[in-house]
């Protein structure tokens, strides 16, 4: 009421979800230094409740930071993305991949260090 706080409370339990993909590949096939290109492939998570789509990323590091997105996001279903040929390398070390929802992107990604 107005007057005063119930005396029962209700309670909710809250459920925090993570999931992630796992064997990340990406065989550079681009012949030059410092450019990149061919596909990059993930094996999907082993529970695929909640999974929509999958980000992927060039990054500086593996946590992601100085991203640059390699391609519209896909769907969840489709493992890979194409890396187009000559794709300049510049600071990038690493491979992200991001699990997202229908509410958001996750904050932690999964990285394979890039071998050019």
């Amino acid at each position: 009421s107005s007057l005063v706080e119930q005396t029962t409370p209700i309670a909710l339990t809250i459920v925090d979800e993570f999931r992630a993909v796992g064997n990340i590949e990406f065989p550079d096939r681009d012949l030059d230094n410092d450019e990149l290109g061919g596909t990059v492939t993930w094996s999907p998570p082993g529970d695929m409740t909640l999974v929509a789509e999958y980000y992927a990323y060039l990054s500086d590091t593996p946590a992601g930071l100085g991203r640059s997105q390699i391609s519209s996001s896909v769907t969840a279903g489709t493992n890979s993305v194409d890396l187009a040929p000559e794709q300049a390398q510049n600071s990038s070390e690493y491979v992200v991949v991001y699990v997202a929802s229908s509410l958001v992107e996750q904050t932690t990604p999964v990285a394979l260090a890039i071998s050019d």
